[in-house]
């Protein structure tokens, strides 16, 4: 991972460490936040898999190579909840045997191994990468963020056959700023030595990401070499202008496919 400017630095720490604060005092407040009975809805929000999950270690962030299932903007939303939560990403590309040029495949993989992050390319149907995926699940409580049609339960029938009768679910409703109920089916399911998976359904990948619009571009490893030279310290990398993040992807030094994926999340954000 390449290393934050020093302002970067400063501004995560500050948006983490603020994010931890909050939901610690909401947490000693038994069931309070500044006189109100349930916690704001971005605590509420943020907090989600860890009330799935509470012991969980790591984020597989599970997505479907076959098009038109084929999101990198939702591979980069997990690896941003990844960072937000403090635990190990694991990225597992799904539905090899779906992929007509494998050369694709391969160039998507690189993209983020060439960015530190540990990705699979695996098949419930041939069974092609599920060894090295048994092995990262191995020893860990491992929560598996994906849409739904990714390919989570397919991975799971093929570790284990059995699973669906296995499974302990449960339902977990949320209440959205606006007073509607976030309903969640969270499905547990213990594989032996040591493999626990987690996996929760009814919400999308982006109703787990809690992040300002102006805060998104700080999670993006590859832009920190370059923002220093924006022309704007606020810049969001998207129309100002002399923007060197824009300028390093036109020069290829950063993967258009992680950028289109970077605009797509902003614009949703917006």
């Amino acid at each position: 991972m390449k290393d934050l400017s020093k302002i970067e630095q400063k501004q995560l720490r500050h948006l983490l460490q603020e994010k931890k604060e909050r939901m610690l005092r909401w947490e000693e407040g038994d069931g309070e936040f500044d006189g109100v009975e349930s916690a704001p809805n971005d605590l509420l929000r943020e907090s989600l898999i860890h009330q799935a999950a509470p012991s969980f270690e790591q984020l597989v962030i599970v997505q479907a190579l076959s098009p038109p299932a084929l999101s990198l903007a939702n591979i980069d939303r997990g690896l941003i909840i990844a960072q937000i939560e403090d635990v190990e990403p694991l990225i597992c590309l799904t539905k090899l045997d779906l992929v007509t040029a494998r050369a694709e495949a391969d160039k998507i993989a690189r993209i983020y191994r060439e960015l530190g992050y540990h990705v699979l390319l695996t098949s419930a149907l041939t069974g092609e990468g599920m060894s090295s995926l048994r092995e990262r699940l191995e020893n860990k409580h491992s929560v598996l963020l994906g849409e739904a049609g990714a390919g989570r339960k397919s991975l799971l029938r093929r570790l284990d056959a059995g699973f669906e009768s296995k499974c302990k679910t449960r339902e977990l409703t949320l209440e959205a700023h606006n007073g509607a109920a976030l309903q969640c089916f969270v499905k547990h399911h213990d594989l032996g030595r040591g493999l626990e998976i987690t996996f929760l359904d009814g919400l999308s990948v982006a109703g787990f990401l809690n992040v300002k619009r102006e805060e998104a571009r700080l999670y993006y490893d590859e832009f920190r070499d370059f923002t220093d030279d924006c022309e704007s310290a606020e810049c969001l990398h998207t129309q100002e202008k002399g923007c060197a993040v824009k300028q390093a992807v036109a020069r290829g030094e950063v993967a258009k496919l992680r950028y289109k994926s970077y605009s797509e999340i902003i614009q949703a954000l917006a």
